[in-house]
C-alpha cells in the first residue's frame, strides 16, 4: 500500500493545546501511540478529529466537555450566568481568547497539503464589500469599529470559512451554529474514549446504523474473539422509550436465554465500542484513547489482527494510543504474521522536552528488535 492510499500520510500541528509545533512525517493505516503522561498522546487525536470533520462546532464543543473545560460567563447584573466551554483552552499556553496571536494550523505534513485547517480566536466585525456581501474581519487595538466588533472563533479550511461566536458553546446553548462561507465537507471520524463507559444511546445509534447489514457480522465476528459462544446480538427496549433505555443483549451457547452484553465484562464491551465505531468509520478516521483499557493481554493480538483487516477492508485509517507494554508487543507481532508493509502498521513514541514536543517512529524491524528484547519503547 503506497502512503498516497492514506487518509493522512503525514501530520503537522502547530499551536494546538501543549503543542508548539510537532511534525508527523509518517502516519500508517493502523498507527499506534505511545510516550509519556502529558507527551500529547491524546491530542494528537484530538487534532485529526478536527481536522477530520473541518472544526465542527459540534466535536468542539465535544472535546472541551470531555476534559471538562469550563469558564463561567458571569451575567453582571445577577451575579452569574451561563456556563460556557473554555475555547481558549485548544489554543498552545491557554492565552485568554481576546489575547490569542497565534492560531492553531493541523494539516498534512506536506509541501503543499491537500488537508488544512486553521482555527484563530479573537474580536471580529462584520465588513461589507462594493457589491453588499457580508464578512468577518478581524479587529485590531484601538479600531474605532472595536466596540461594535464580538469574540468568535474563525475556522478556514479546503478554502471554505466559517466564524463561531464563542455563546454556542455552552452546556445550555442551543444547537451550535456558525457564519459558514463555503461548502463544509466532513470525514466520518469516530473516537472511542479511553474510559471504557460509551454513551448507550451512541452506541444504540452506531447499532442502528449497520443492523441488518454486512457489516453486522463483523461486529459479531469480533466479539467471538473473546467469547465464541456469541452467534447473535440485538438492542432491545427497556422501558417505554426508544434509544436512550435499549441496551445490547446477546445470544450464547452458555446460556439458554439472551443476555445482556454488559454482563460479560468490561473486556466484550471495550471491543464492542471499538469494532462498532470502526465499522461506522467507513472510508474515514477511527481514533482510540488507550486501547488496551478493560482487554486481557492474551486477547489483544488476535484483536489487533481484526482492526487491521477491517480497517484495510473499510478503508478506515486509525489512530490508537497506548500505555501498555503489552499492547505494543501484540501490535508488533500482527504486524509481523500478517506481514503487513511498512505503511500498514506504525509505532511512534512521543517524546517531550523543554517544552517541545518530537515523535520518533520506529521502523518494523527495529520494533520486532524492541518486542523481542523487552527494550522499552513506550
Amino acid at each position: 500500500m503506497r502512503s498516497s492510499d492514506l487518509h493522512l500520510p503525514s501530520l503537522s500541528i502547530k499551536g494546538f493545546r501543549g503543542i508548539s509545533d510537532l511534525v508527523i512525517k509518517q502516519l500508517g493505516r493502523v498507527t499506534l501511540i505511545g510516550g509519556q503522561n502529558n507527551a500529547g498522546k491524546s491530542s494528537i487525536l484530538e487534532a485529526v478529529r478536527l481536522l477530520a470533520t473541518e472544526a465542527s462546532p459540534d466535536v468542539i464543543q465535544e472535546i472541551l466537555q470531555y476534559r471538562e473545560e469550563y469558564v463561567r460567563d458571569a451575567d453582571k447584573n445577577e451575579g452569574f450566568g451561563e456556563v460556557l466551554f473554555n475555547t481558549s483552552a485548544l489554543f498552545h499556553g491557554f492565552p485568554k481568547i481576546t489575547k490569542i496571536s497565534a492560531p492553531i494550523i493541523i494539516s498534512s505534513a506536506a509541501e503543499k497539503p491537500q488537508q488544512y485547517l486553521k482555527i484563530q480566536g479573537g474580536w471580529f466585525s462584520k465588513k461589507s464589500d462594493k457589491k453588499g456581501n457580508e464578512t468577518l474581519v478581524p479587529q485590531e487595538a484601538g479600531d474605532p469599529e472595536e466596540a461594535e466588533s464580538v469574540e468568535r472563533l474563525a475556522v478556514e479550511s479546503s478554502g471554505n470559512q466559517r466564524h463561531y461566536h464563542l455563546n454556542i458553546f455552552g452546556r445550555r446553548a442551543a444547537a451550535p451554529h456558525a457564519d459558514i462561507y463555503g461548502n463544509v465537507t466532513q470525514m466520518p471520524c469516530m473516537f472511542v474514549n479511553p474510559s471504557n463507559i460509551e454513551d448507550s444511546g451512541m452506541l444504540v445509534q452506531l447499532w442502528d446504523s449497520i443492523a441488518l447489514t454486512d457489516d453486522q457480522q463483523y461486529v459479531i465476528e469480533a466479539l467471538r474473539i473473546i467469547e465464541p459462544s456469541i452467534s447473535a446480538l440485538s438492542m432491545i427496549n427497556t422501558d417505554d422509550s426508544y434509544r436512550s433505555s435499549r441496551t445490547a443483549i446477546v445470544r450464547s451457547d452458555m446460556f439458554p436465554e439472551p443476555v445482556a452484553l454488559r454482563s460479560f465484562g468490561d473486556g466484550l464491551n471495550r471491543l464492542f465500542s471499538i469494532i462498532l465505531s470502526l465499522v461506522n468509520a467507513r472510508g474515514g478516521f477511527l481514533l482510540i484513547d488507550e486501547f488496551e483499557n478493560g482487554l486481557h493481554h492474551t486477547a489483544q493480538y488476535d484483536i489487533w489482527r481484526a482492526v487491521f483487516r477491517l480497517a484495510r477492508q473499510l478503508k478506515v485509517q486509525v489512530l490508537a494510543t497506548t500505555h501498555s507494554w503489552d499492547a505494543l508487543v501484540s501490535f508488533a507481532r500482527a504486524i509481523k504474521e500478517l506481514e503487513l508493509q511498512e505503511t500498514e502498521g506504525v509505532y511512534m513514541r512521543l517524546e517531550k522536552e523543554d517544552a517541545k514536543t518530537r515523535a520518533v517512529i520506529y521502523a518494523q524491524e527495529d520494533l520486532m528488535a524492541a518486542a523481542s528484547y523487552n527494550i522499552e519503547t513506550r
